[in-house]
Parts: C-alpha cells; structure tokens; sequence
C-alpha cells in the first residue's frame, strides 16, 4: 500500500487531495511505508502535515483508504483464523 500512498500523491502533489500540505514535497519510501503501517493498525489519526485531504472530496484517498482496511481486517482475520484452527 505504501507504493499506492506515493503514486496517489505523486499524482495529486500541490492540490488539497496531497498527504503532505506544508512542504508540497514527497515522502521518502520510508514515509510512505510508515503512513501505511499507521494505516493498517490503527483507526482514528490525522493525516501527515495536518492535511484534510479525508474531507475535502478527495474520493482517491477516500477510497484507498477504504481497501486498506477491509484487506486488513481480512488479512488478521484469515490469520488469527489458521492459527487457531
């Protein structure tokens, strides 16, 4: 997902859709991989540089998000699933 995040921004990069609103600068790999961790464990956080980009109708990331955290669920779910099976 972190090569998703820098494609979806390296796309939008300057508009009000970016992760990163202060510096209008990419992220390093890094950046990426650990918004996307942040992503995946947790619900309920603000997005990199205080951007709003969740509403202001930036279905994108709306939407990438979304995926992420349905795979998530599943993936813990077929996880924790096999291991007590």
């Amino acid at each position: 997902f972190a090569l998703l995040y820098m494609r979806m921004d390296q796309e939008y990069m300057g508009t009000q859709c970016a992760l990163d609103q202060v510096s209008k600068q990419p992220y390093t790999f890094g950046g990426y991989f650990a918004f996307a961790l942040e992503t995946c464990t947790t619900v309920g956080y603000t997005l990199p540089s205080g951007s709003n980009a969740l509403f202001q109708n930036c279905y994108v990331l709306q939407i990438l998000f979304y995926i992420q955290m349905v795979w998530s669920m599943l993936y813990n779910t077929i996880v924790t699933t096999f291991f007590y099976a």
